[in-house]
């Protein structure tokens, strides 16, 4: 866990740097996303892979519409998220970025209520304290960050 946190600290510093010297947080937006949107088709050069995704397509095909909104939410989510960066210091930007558990609970909510989707978890009145709790804490590390 601390070796994970390391990297994400350097990588937040270096992605940082990089804003710094070159002005133009639009390049860190459009080619990441560009490249981890083209990284799923290194699947389909694999033979036996590729006959079975063509196979299992169809059922896909009809959800396209879910799966189209997802990646642009996604996409906006790290436009936001390279912006901030660009105005804010690295620590106070990666502790707004942990309020993000909190939006996915929100957006889990939607998405079970909207389209009747079950949830994979059991949630019991214990679960859901803890789960407050942890977002109580996530929600006064940032207040104490920020101030």
């Amino acid at each position: 866990m601390v070796g994970a946190s390391l990297l994400r600290a350097f990588y937040v510093v270096l992605e940082k740097y990089v804003l710094i010297e070159d002005g133009n947080w639009i390049n860190m937006v459009i080619y990441p996303n560009l490249i981890s949107g083209f990284m799923p088709f290194v699947f389909l050069l694999v033979g036996n892979w590729r006959k079975d995704i063509v196979r299992n397509f169809p059922p896909y095909l009809h959800r396209f519409k879910i799966f189209a909104v997802n990646e642009f939410l996604c996409f906006l989510g790290l436009a936001c998220g390279v912006y901030g960066l660009s105005g804010l210091s690295p620590v106070v930007s990666t502790s707004i970025g942990a309020t993000q558990p909190i939006f996915m609970l929100g957006l889990s909510y939607f998405i079970l209520k909207h389209f009747g989707l079950p949830l994979k978890e059991k949630l019991t009145a214990r679960i859901i304290m803890k789960k407050l709790y942890c977002f109580v804490l996530i929600i006064l590390g940032v207040v104490l960050v920020v101030q």
